[in-house]
């Protein structure tokens, strides 16, 4: 991303560029990286979250889980997930 930033001469680099130099990386080695990514970060006008698959596909989603035992964890967040919670941690 630094490379990026000094090719490019902008002050910063956005967070979809970084999710779609993984998701290339990830669909190249066709899921022998078993990895499973979540990425996030402060684009230039919002924050964004991402999730990248080991065999490269992607989804821009306002909250996702993706360790073991995510079922649950999107069940608590499906059900108590609001859009005005705001930058910082609030209990639900």
């Amino acid at each position: 991303m630094e490379l990026l930033r000094m090719n490019t001469g902008k002050g910063q680099s956005i967070i979809v560029t970084a999710s779609t130099l993984l998701k290339r990386m990830m669909f190249k080695h066709q899921g022998y990286i078993s990895a499973a990514l979540v990425l996030g970060g402060w684009d230039v006008n919002s924050p964004d979250l991402y999730q990248i698959y080991p065999h490269g596909s992607t989804g821009k989603l306002p909250f996702t889980s993706m360790v073991s035992g995510f079922l649950a964890a999107m069940a608590v967040f499906e059900a108590d997930y609001r859009d005005d919670i705001g930058g910082g941690c609030h209990p639900i």
